[in-house]
């Protein structure tokens, strides 16, 4: 069992949730039109996107 249905295509017994290529549709559709909208792709506040402390003392290097 597995949780995407992709998976099941390719020979898995059964996949459940939604289709990676629509999540990705939808989140990459989303943020096109914040940009055509006037946001800054460096505005990441203006995406709604929230890297948390933890994620950011993981990283090699940031950039800003």
């Amino acid at each position: 069992m597995y949780q995407w249905p992709t998976t099941a295509e390719e020979g898995g017994f059964i996949g459940y949730g939604l289709r990676l290529e629509r999540i990705y549709r939808d989140i990459l559709s989303w943020q096109i039109s914040k940009l055509l909208r006037g946001a800054k792709p460096t505005d990441a506040k203006t995406l709604w996107l929230v890297i948390s402390d933890n994620l950011l003392s993981l990283a090699d290097e940031v950039i800003e």
